[in-house]
């Protein structure tokens, strides 16, 4: 009888570690040193890991710098007391003229009679000489005044009036020659005052 042959697998060889440890001691202690070292550096792995949220935690918080909100430059806005005026400027110039009633002019009173009792040329003081008085007027304050008249040509000369008793006196009324011309003059005598006015009739006067 024919016996049939196989082939048996070879057992597997022993592992390494087996093989150095129950061989060679020396080798033995070299190999736990190993193992050794490596579950020390696992650990240190895994330490490392679980310090890392730690680490995280402790870390200094960061603040956002602050904001700052630059000023307004431009006009303020109005406030709910403040008005605002979109109408069209009121001219507020004041008038250049200003009407007025006309100056009250004080009436003189009523005329008065003026008469001329001397009229003529005094050699000695080379003039026109008149005197006169005013009628029915005694007071102080008015004034004489003498007239001389020669066609286009009109001389005057004043005197303050004196008070009589009765009347009101105007003489002394004298025009000199260096203001007249020879030939004949008209004279007239006139009275004013705050109460009277009045004129005398003319009178012919000859200058030499």
């Amino acid at each position: 009888m024919a016996v049939a042959v196989t082939d048996r697998p070879e057992p597997p060889p022993a592992p390494v570690s087996e093989v150095t440890v129950f061989s060679n001691p020396r080798r033995w202690l070299v190999a736990v040193s190993v193992a050794t070292a490596a579950v020390g550096l696992s650990a240190c792995g895994g330490g490392g890991e679980q310090q890392t949220p730690a680490a995280a935690s402790t870390a200094a918080p960061t603040t956002a710098p602050p904001t700052t909100t630059a000023p307004v430059t431009g006009a303020p806005s109005p406030s709910s007391d403040e008005v605002v005026s979109t109408g069209t400027p009121v001219d507020t110039e004041p008038p250049t003229s200003v009407a007025t009633d006309p100056p009250v002019t004080a009436d003189p009173g009523p005329d008065v009679a003026v008469q001329i009792t001397y009229s003529g040329w005094d050699a000695g003081t080379q003039s026109v000489e008149v005197d006169g008085y005013v009628a029915d007027v005694a007071e102080s304050g008015g004034t004489c005044t003498l007239t001389l008249t020669q066609g286009a040509n009109s001389v005057t000369a004043s005197v303050p009036a004196n008070r009589e008793p009765s009347v009101t006196s105007c003489s002394g009324a004298r025009i000199g020659r260096a203001q007249l011309s020879p030939g004949t003059w008209s004279a007239v005598l006139s009275y004013d005052s705050a109460t009277s006015r009045g004129a005398s009739s003319p009178a012919q006067v000859a200058v030499p």
